[in-house]
């Protein structure tokens, strides 16, 4: 697993929703680890009902040992980037699973970039995404083909249409 095998200990994810892949990441961070959930129900991209799940995921995970902190608010405001690096001033790993749009990714990526320590990790979700395979207009293909061009990591299943790819900050 690239995140255990790089020593992820603090991470961080734009766009959890209910808090599945946050969940797992965070059991690879483990007991002791840190983990920040940003999110924005009710976006274009979010889940009108997803919080409540959310911190449910937040509340097991802190059970388990791991300090979560979730941030409702949009990437993209300057309050929420203000209140995420108050929050944790860096992390190994930042997943980006938010707006799915070319400018939103691009966005999203330069703002939290300088949040991810040297040699830390920044993954993107949807990289291999149809345009039309979500709630709305999928163009992180479009950004991934601009930032990917030398990934450390690509990860797409046999048939999916989703896909992981992973830089080195």
């Amino acid at each position: 697993d690239l995140a255990v095998s790089r020593e992820v200990r603090r991470y961080a994810e734009i766009g959890s929703r209910r808090g599945y892949s946050l969940s797992m990441m965070a059991c690879a961070v483990g007991r002791g680890g840190r983990v920040v959930a940003i999110d924005l129900p009710g976006a274009e991209w979010g889940e009108a009902d997803s919080a409540a799940e959310l911190y449910r995921n937040a509340a097991w995970l802190s059970e388990l040992g791991v300090r979560v902190d979730v941030i409702l608010g949009n990437s993209h405001a300057e309050e929420t980037r203000r209140r995420a690096s108050d929050t944790m001033p860096l992390v190994d790993m930042l997943f980006l699973d938010g707006d799915h749009s070319r400018a939103g990714v691009m966005k999203d990526y330069q703002d939290y970039r300088g949040w991810v320590r040297p040699g830390g990790l920044i993954a993107f979700h949807d990289i291999a995404a149809r345009p039309d395979s979500g709630n709305g207009k999928i163009e992180v293909p479009a950004a991934w083909a601009i930032l990917g061009s030398r990934p450390l990591a690509e990860f797409v299943a046999g048939g999916s249409s989703l896909g992981i790819g992973v830089l080195a900050a």
